[in-house]
Parts: structure tokens; C-alpha cells; sequence
């Protein structure tokens, strides 16, 4: 009987010979070189939304800056006649003039946050992929 508690005894160290702990280190080595690989790697939604960031604040800068043909407001005030005239060049025509690949929508709130309607303009400008309260921005638009 001692001779079988002794290579149960035996059996068990084996498990922890030199080979097993170098490749059980190995082995954490390698996980955490992968984990480091992914954390530092710029993911691609992190680009998109960076780029969207990017086209959202060109459109806003372009469009509430006075005194450039495509201003819409002119001493906090919009200008209602200069919307309209931009509803209807057309969105893609507007959307290549400012440069911007994604699709977007122009629409107008007040200082409690409803949307102000304009003459002829539904709900806004832009893409009618772009839902405002499930209404396409667009209606004609797309």
C-alpha cells in the first residue's frame, strides 16, 4: 500500500515539473501581450465617431457663422429666407458644397428644445434616413 500512496504522491509532482511552469508563464505571457495589442489598437467606431465629430462641428461652424454665404443666422436671429433658399438647392447639393460624407440634418429649436417650424420646411434639412420624433428630417428628402 505504500507503494501506491507513493506514486499517487509521485503523480501529483509531476504536474509541476520545470516544462509546465515555463509554459504556464508562456502562456500568461502571451495573453497579456494579446490583451495589450487590443487595448492600444484605435478601434474603428472610435475613428467614425471622431470623424463625425469632426463633419457635425464643420456643418455648425458653417452654417451659424456670420458672414459667409451659407450663415444661417445673422445677430442670433434666424434668417428665414436664407433657410428656405437652402431647403431648396437640395440636400445633396448642400451636403457636397459643405464636404461631408455622412448623412445629417439641419432642424431648429427654441430655448425650451421645440423644434421651430419654418414656411415650406417640415420638420428640417437634410437626409430623410434622419428620424425627428419618427418623422423622416426630410419629407421629400433623402
Amino acid at each position: 500500500m505504500a507503494k501506491n500512496a507513493k506514486k499517487k504522491f509521485n503523480a501529483k509532482l509531476d504536474l509541476f515539473t520545470f516544462n509546465n511552469a515555463v509554459l504556464l508563464a508562456l502562456i500568461l505571457v502571451l495573453i497579456v501581450f494579446f490583451r495589450a495589442i487590443a487595448a492600444s489598437a484605435p478601434s474603428f467606431s472610435t475613428k467614425e465617431n471622431s470623424d463625425l465629430e469632426q463633419e457635425a462641428k464643420t456643418l455648425l461652424d458653417t452654417v451659424a457663422a456670420e458672414g459667409n454665404g451659407m450663415s444661417l443666422v445673422e445677430s442670433n436671429v434666424l434668417l428665414d429666407e436664407k433657410i428656405k433658399r437652402l431647403n431648396n438647392i437640395g440636400y445633396n447639393e448642400f451636403k457636397g458644397s459643405m464636404g461631408v460624407k455622412s448623412d445629417f440634418c439641419v432642424y431648429f429649436e427654441d430655448i425650451s428644445g421645440n423644434l421651430i417650424k419654418i414656411d415650406g420646411i417640415e420638420l428640417g434639412i437634410g437626409s430623410g434616413r434622419i428620424q425627428i420624433n419618427g418623422q423622416p428630417c426630410n419629407q421629400g428628402g433623402s
